[in-house]
């Protein structure tokens, strides 16, 4: 036997236990569960001649365009709303003539990559290999101290390159690209406007 009175009672109390579960305004249902963001890409070139010759390359990325007010959704707010973010820094050697090397069996001095952000500690790659094959990669976290709720975040970092090895050794070119990346959660954006610069400073 059906008991009206009951399913109307049993309806409301689920409408009223659903109210919470919408969308806050804010949130734009258009927008994918996750959005990944990209700056054009940096490029550049640079000479190292002899043992422990030094070039830094500057660089600064912005993440803006985000919702403000996100902390009021609680302490795990900013977590959820940057996913990730990260530089990722290629570097390829190369001879200024033939044999001309990166080639996997072509003996080439070794390198170091380091990169400093204020605030933290120095990040240090291993030397590269003394027979490389293939570009090197170098990755540097992006935003990790931006305050929770903001809508605009910046990091400066100094990627170092050091040539360990001298004599017999030519000097080297190295060419680096360089592109920022960063990773949002939903609902994280007003109107699809947020976006990630890269800003890059050469010797």
């Amino acid at each position: 036997m059906r008991h009206p009175e009951r399913e109307a009672a049993l309806g409301l109390l689920f409408a009223l236990s659903c109210a919470s579960c919408s969308a806050p305004e804010s949130c734009d249902p258009s927008l994918p569960s996750s959005q990944r963001l990209e700056s054009e890409e940096h490029r550049g070139s640079l000479l190292l001649s002899k043992a422990n010759e030094q070039q830094t390359l500057h660089f600064r990325a912005t993440l803006s365009g985000l919702a403000e007010g996100a902390s009021s959704a609680g302490p795990s707010a900013w977590q959820a709303k940057l996913i990730e973010a990260s530089m990722p820094l290629e570097l390829s050697l190369q001879y200024e003539s033939e044999p001309f090397g990166q080639d996997g069996h072509t003996e080439m001095p070794r390198l170091t990559l380091s990169s400093t952000k204020q605030g933290f500690e120095p990040l240090k790659a291993p030397p590269t290999d003394g027979y490389p094959a293939v570009p090197i990669q170098f990755g540097s976290e992006l935003f990790q101290d931006c305050a929770r709720g903001s809508s605009r975040c910046e990091t400066a970092l100094d990627a170092l390159i050091e040539r360990l090895d001298g004599a017999p050794f030519p000097p080297v070119s190295v060419t680096w690209r360089a592109t920022a990346h960063a990773q949002l959660g939903v609902c994280t954006t007003l109107n699809n406007q947020a976006r990630v610069e890269l800003e890059a400073e050469a010797p």
